[in-house]
């Protein structure tokens, strides 16, 4: 389960707008994700766990949360490499709020979500 309790008010922001918005998944990754792997990766990152960032990223995802600009996360699921991201935009509404999970090199389209 999403976890909101306790967070300082910018990330609650983003995680409501996160979880109100639009998200989706290109083809590839919905082929190679369950749904509850999906939901352990939104989980953390809207918790603010970005998973395998570089401590430059970390730092522009932190800034980014407060001004409501592209923020970005990385993981690794079973060997595969998943990429999160909610582009700029996000803290104008929740229709605005788009987050996209991808493969690591990939962009584009997306399946279900």
């Amino acid at each position: 389960s999403i976890r909101l309790r306790g967070q300082p008010m910018s990330q609650s922001l983003f995680a409501s707008r996160v979880l109100e918005g639009r998200i989706c998944l290109t083809p590839e990754v919905d082929r190679v994700l369950e749904i509850e792997q999906i939901d352990d990766l939104l989980g953390r990152y809207i918790g603010g766990d970005y998973g395998d960032v570089s401590q430059i990223q970390e730092a522009n995802n932190v800034q980014a949360v407060f001004e409501g600009s592209k923020v970005e996360g990385r993981y690794d699921v079973g060997g595969q490499p998943i990429r999160v991201v909610t582009e700029a935009g996000w803290s104008d509404n929740a229709a605005s709020a788009v987050t996209t999970f991808l493969p690591q090199a990939g962009h584009g389209g997306c399946g279900r979500g």
